[in-house]
């Protein structure tokens, strides 16, 4: 059974690097999948925000180019999974922005 586990982790991290080698390579069927792969769970975590305002197409398009940008960088060290990289930039759009239209609107009050 360790075996098995063994060579699904393997398989795995072999997408993962064939799939950021990709996407620095700018390989349309790169951003594809990982559009396919990550467009859902990043449009429920956009939801969960208190404010709906957010688009997930936005949220998440703004997302993929900086993990892209990451990948081409170097900045991004493979560390973790190429969709917990996604997703965290993805939150972190959230939070900034959720931020800035909160300070916005004590501003005008």
């Amino acid at each position: 059974m360790s075996q098995t586990i063994s060579v699904k982790y393997k398989r795995t991290v072999q997408q993962e690097i064939n799939l950021t080698e990709a996407l620095n390579q700018q390989k349309e069927w790169a951003v594809q999948q990982a559009y396919k792969k990550q467009y859902q769970s990043i449009k429920k975590m956009v939801y969960t925000f208190n404010n709906t305002r957010f688009d997930p197409r936005d949220i998440f398009q703004e997302g993929l180019v900086s993990a892209i940008l990451n990948i081409r960088q170097g900045t991004f060290r493979g560390n973790c999974s190429f969709a917990t990289c996604l997703s965290c930039i993805c939150r972190n759009i959230c939070l900034i922005t959720d931020s800035l239209t909160s300070s916005e609107a004590i501003s005008y009050q």
